[in-house]
């Protein structure tokens, strides 16, 4: 897809489905006519994230500092005290507790403005000047808190955070994870539009998301299935893992969609191999549903028009439906298009 054709806030208001504490964020938090790339995206959320956040108060906790004072507080380190001459001088060298801003998530959220502010300063597509603006005045807001360096690890360790931080801890997930890659010397690099790994994982989680939403009384998941063996690297035998992209299953009256979501590329999307990987879906499901109707779909991203694109005669009567969805439209007309198909075969 031409990075000047694909409008940026369709894949905005896609990533809101992906993770899903940005969900409620409202279609006008953010003017998307002002949004020219991905780190103007990645600007917009944080920023747009932190004003939520700093309406709800900074987690304060307490942090141990070694002060030099002649007025003893805390706990007093006498062996360095003397050591370090300070006793002679009628000081003394205290451990105090003192409450403050310098949390861990506050360190984290620290580091993901240094790293939108830095990166910009290596790319050719320069985040918005007012955009900018905030992200330095923001970075400041936090000048309390300590400089961190970038650790996954420590990141995915959180595992309680309140919920008016949840939406700006899923923004920094995005900026260090989902949306940072390496390149081939090992330098930071953000997302591109022909990065069709990521954009491809964004659609699929996008479908997901917005089918339970709208198809809300039917019970709408993305469930794995063991179908078969596989030989493993090491030459053992291991179980075959099936990943559905969505299944929307109307229990009442036994009718089952199954979806597998591509993204655009250079075949359409629309090959044999993704249609038979479709039916295959199907097939497991059927073994275990053989009373219900089913449909199969190939669901494609596109940047030029919705329609359908192609079908086939399955097994066991299932037909397979290939499907484009311009994505490169109003997105109430995507909607639009994605619940008519989806529509059509579970009603």
């Amino acid at each position: 897809m031409s990075k000047h054709k694909l409008k940026w806030y369709n894949i905005y208001y896609m990533l809101c489905y992906c993770v899903d504490e940005l969900a409620y964020f409202k279609d006008n938090y953010i003017d998307y006519e002002e949004l020219n790339g991905t780190h103007d995206l990645l600007a917009a959320l944080l920023c747009k994230s932190f004003e939520l956040l700093y309406r709800n108060g900074y987690i304060k906790d307490y942090n141990q500092e070694q002060i030099i004072t002649n007025k003893p507080r805390g706990r007093i380190d006498i062996p360095k005290s003397v050591s370090s001459g300070h006793m002679s001088k009628a000081e003394l060298v205290c451990n105090v507790s003192n409450i403050g801003i310098d949390t861990q998530l506050n360190r984290i959220i620290k580091a993901s403005f240094s790293i939108l502010i830095e990166s910009n300063k290596l790319v050719d597509d320069k985040i918005d000047r007012n955009l900018m603006t905030k992200l330095y005045r923001y970075r400041e807001m936090l000048d309390n808190v300590s400089d961190i360096q970038v650790s996954l690890k420590e990141l995915y360790d959180i595992t309680d955070i309140p919920e008016w931080y949840k939406p700006i801890f899923a923004v920094c997930k995005l900026i260090w994870n989902d949306w940072i890659a390496f390149d081939n010397e090992g330098n930071h690099r953000l997302l591109e539009l022909n990065d069709t790994n990521r954009l491809s994982y964004i659609w699929q989680k996008y479908l997901l998301h917005f089918s339970q939403k709208y198809f809300n009384q039917l019970a709408v998941s993305n469930p794995t299935y063991t179908d078969g063996w596989k030989i493993d690297k090491n030459g053992n035998k291991q179980p075959r893992q099936r990943h559905l992209d969505l299944l929307i299953n109307d229990k009442h009256n036994k009718r089952a969609v199954i979806a597998d979501a591509k993204y655009y590329n250079s075949d359409g999307g629309d090959s044999v191999s993704n249609r038979d990987q479709v039916n295959t879906y199907c097939d497991i499901f059927y073994k275990h549903h053989m009373d219900y109707k089913i449909a199969g779909l190939l669901l494609i991203a596109s940047d030029k028009y919705t329609g359908h694109i192609g079908g086939k005669d399955g097994n066991n009567g299932i037909e397979i439906n290939s499907y484009t969805i311009n994505i490169n439209q109003d997105k109430d007309n995507m909607e639009n298009d994605i619940i008519n198909i989806l529509e059509s075969y579970i009603k």
